[in-house]
């Protein structure tokens, strides 16, 4: 009797569990790579280029963010005195600005359309994103004005971008689709730990976040200038002053050679 109920009972439990709807298989993952994910700054160094690929679900954009540590900014602030000379009248203070950040959009998505979209607000994608985050000292500054006299001198250095139609795709397999982003490295861009963050988004949701690291290091000279520079300041001022006096008396003697009759 006792086989004959638990017979009943496991049959029962089949038919509920058969019964039960079937959840629906999960979205193929992105798969992203960054490369390369290592720069050495050496004495020839003049900028590189990091390739950003993978592939997404094919109905999907891409956006890609790449974003230094975060620091404090201090700029001179300039303005007339007496209504005449313009000269420095105090210091402005950026706090929480990242050392480098870069966007690079595809053909669908427009500088306009990031800064009004409430999804990539939220995610802090943009320019706009970023002024929200930032804090300005002093507090009674114009921010709005303040900030995009700052973009425009990141920008000038090659540290700030926003980059549109700069994400191609190719058609893949299996409802997938292939991206290819080129980032542009500038000479300027400091050593240190960098996120390379490509957002994956699909009709105002966002489908998955992958984060890359760059990093970018010193070698060789520059590396062991900058050791000097931070460890032995006296050292570093000593040989600063002769390469200087150097570089001057081959100037005098060159020019000086060539300029005789």
């Amino acid at each position: 009797m006792f086989k004959r109920h638990m017979h009943i009972i496991a049959t029962a439990a089949l038919a509920v569990l058969l019964l039960l709807p079937v959840p629906p298989s999960k979205a193929q993952a992105a798969d992203i790579h960054l490369e390369p994910n290592l720069i050495n700054i050496n004495a020839t160094y003049n900028g590189a280029e990091v390739t950003v690929s993978g592939d997404i679900p094919a109905d999907a954009e891409a956006v890609i963010q790449l974003t230094g540590q975060t620091q404090d900014t201090h700029l001179l602030k300039k303005g007339r005195v007496f209504g005449i000379l313009w000269m420095n009248t105090g210091t402005i203070t950026f706090e929480n600005v990242p050392k480098a950040y870069m966007i690079y959009l595809p053909a669908a998505i427009t500088e306009s359309n990031l800064s009004q979209d409430p999804l990539r607000q939220s995610l802090g994608i943009g320019f706009e994103a970023l002024k929200n985050k930032v804090v300005l000292s002093p507090a009674n500054e114009d921010k709005d004005f303040q900030f995009k006299e700052f973009i425009k001198l990141k920008s000038k250095e090659g540290l700030y971008s926003l980059s549109e139609n700069a994400i191609s795709y190719k058609d893949g397999q299996n409802q997938m689709k292939s991206f290819t982003c080129a980032m542009t490295i500038p000479a300027s861009m400091p050593q240190g730990l960098f996120s390379v963050t490509t957002f994956v988004m699909k009709n105002g949701q966002l489908m998955e976040v992958n984060t890359n690291q760059l990093k970018i290091k010193e070698t060789g000279l520059p590396a062991m200038m900058s050791a000097l520079a931070f460890d032995h300041g006296l050292i570093y001022g000593i040989l600063a002053t002769l390469i200087a006096l150097i570089a001057g008396l081959l100037t005098g003697i060159i020019f000086k050679g060539g300029g005789g009759h």
